[in-house]
């Protein structure tokens, strides 16, 4: 406004006519505000799209903590890697890691279609799916979900190696309806999931043991909460889908939620 000021009214030009004749080109305080409100939206999503981790990019997100149930949740957590030649390739493909929930549908779609590399999806470290085919991916768990574990079971899983693998061991092996189990897992492999269901025959069968973590028969942890599935969502899953039984190793941590005054998920 100062340098307005001093050129116009130096050089002779009528000042407040200039200035009235410049305040046409602005629109009123009511309006500017309607205008600002009708381009937030366009704005805020064209952001979004900019946004990076490179801190040349500016990004606008919501500022109040977003959590991981209710309408308005966190539904996934992906580390998208950039091929190392800056191309896509079979050999140098980019790498979307899941590091929680699963890959929406849509997105697959809008990267085939915006991107349309060649990529692939890794779970944690392991390579889950080469993608090309969309339907390779994760499928919605059938079974009961819960956002959360007992407590109890958290303990459990932190008891001494020996102690706990002794307790599955130990486990009762018996037969139970896949309608009463409980998981926190929200998604399952879709090959797993399809791999039972078409060979009924392997859900009651042992399996061969991967990991400590992956047994013979699901593993169920009863506690005051009800029946969760601790191990084995896949041939649980399948089992609920064909309408049978799923036999189950099963440890009932009841009494450890009274020893460790554990109730209801409160320590």
């Amino acid at each position: 406004m100062q340098a307005f000021t001093k050129v116009f009214s130096e050089g002779g030009y009528d000042y407040e006519q200039i200035k009235s004749q410049i305040r046409r080109f602005f629109p009123s305080v009511e309006q500017g505000e309607k205008n600002f409100i009708q381009a937030v939206e366009p704005m805020t999503r064209t952001l979004h799209q900019l946004a990076g981790t490179e801190d040349i990019n500016s990004t606008a997100r919501v500022m109040h903590n977003i959590g991981y149930s209710g309408s308005n949740r966190i539904i996934g957590i992906l580390d998208i890697q950039y091929p190392k030649s800056g191309y896509s390739s079979d050999l140098d493909p980019y790498v979307i890691k899941v590091r929680y929930g699963s890959i929406p549908q849509d997105f697959l779609n809008q990267w085939k279609e915006r991107m349309g590399g060649k990529y692939v999806i890794e779970k944690g470290m392991a390579t889950t799916a080469s993608i090309d085919d969309p339907d390779d991916v994760e499928m919605p768990n059938p079974l009961q979900i819960t956002p959360g574990r007992p407590d109890v079971i958290e303990d459990w899983k932190y008891l001494p190696e020996k102690e706990r693998q002794q307790m599955i061991e130990d486990a009762e092996i018996m037969m139970i309806d896949p309608h009463d189990l409980k998981s926190n897992q929200e998604t399952i492999d879709r090959k797993g999931f399809e791999h039972f269901a078409q060979n009924p025959q392997e859900i009651n069968s042992e399996a061969g043991g991967l990991s400590g973590e992956h047994q013979k028969h699901p593993l169920v942890l009863d506690t005051k909460e009800g029946l969760y599935l601790y191990d084995g969502n896949h041939r649980c899953a399948a089992a609920l889908s064909l309408g049978i039984q799923v036999k189950v190793m099963y440890i009932d941590l009841r009494l450890m939620e009274n020893l460790m005054g554990t109730d209801n998920g409160q320590a």
